[in-house]
């Protein structure tokens, strides 16, 4: 019998989404498939139906996670919840929304997805993080930090409404205090650093802390995150040299 990754019992375990379904059901909402640009030289520009899901969760913690965390996080990010006024989010549960995100990187790290190699923690970080999500508590050690930024673009190329259509799986940066990693969806740039950000870095707007009853939340342009850029004009240069295998019918709709 498989072992649940979050609660370790031997159950039978569902096909997980390191990255929540409702997100990629919205970007999927007119034909049932996306785009996907691969940021390999020799993969062209293709219709998707990615999922980023594997066995990893029993049905169990499947449910706690979604009615726990993803559902109330959601419902912020698309402004169903909460109060939105002037880049400024209040009347939302920042500690549940924190524990969100963490789940997010938890789950990307414990994946066997060839996709999430790069988001590695040592055993004691990533038992610290189970145990966190688990019990709904803020993990301690490792401390961390999770800023949320909302997406613009400067250029005008991408309207909001595209901006929130994007998703960009995590990726990870190295610094020498530590490391952080870093994931694009629903129109923002989520970080989520480890250690947390010293005492001034973390008073700044969108680092979120459980304790805050208000966040200011800063925006980013997209194409001044060198990952989503490098993404971005990529996939601009295989679309105009016709390295792709999509219809113009495709085009439109994206």
């Amino acid at each position: 019998m498989p072992i649940c990754a979050l609660c370790t019992k031997e159950k039978e375990l569902k096909n997980s989404h390191t990255i929540p379904r409702s997100i990629f059901k919205k970007i999927y909402t007119d034909s049932g498939k996306g785009i996907l640009i691969h940021t390999a030289k020799d993969t062209p520009i293709q219709k998707t139906q990615m999922q980023l899901a594997s066995d990893l969760l029993c049905d169990g913690c499947e449910q706690t996670l979604s009615k726990e965390y993803e559902k109330y996080t959601l419902e912020v990010l698309r402004g169903q919840r909460g109060i939105h006024a002037a880049n400024r989010l209040n009347g939302v549960d920042f500690k549940k929304v924190e524990l969100f995100f963490i789940s997010i990187i938890w789950r990307a790290a414990v994946s066997t997805l060839p996709g999430f190699n790069e988001i590695n923690l040592n055993s004691r970080n990533l038992e610290a993080l189970r145990a966190a999500v688990k019990s709904g508590t803020r993990p301690t050690t490792p401390s961390i930090s999770v800023k949320l930024n909302k997406l613009t673009d400067d250029k005008n190329i991408f309207t909001n409404e595209m901006l929130k259509l994007m998703c960009i799986k995590p990726f990870r940066r190295r610094y020498k205090t530590g490391y952080s990693f870093q994931f694009i969806f629903e129109g923002f740039f989520i970080e989520v650093f480890v250690p947390r950000l010293n005492y001034p870095v973390r008073k700044q707007p969108g680092v979120i802390d459980a304790s805050i009853k208000s966040l200011k939340i800063p925006t980013i342009p997209i194409f001044s995150i060198p990952e989503a850029s490098e993404i971005l004009s990529k996939g601009h240069d295989k679309a105009n040299s016709g390295q792709h295998t999509l219809k113009d019918a495709d085009w439109e709709k994206s």
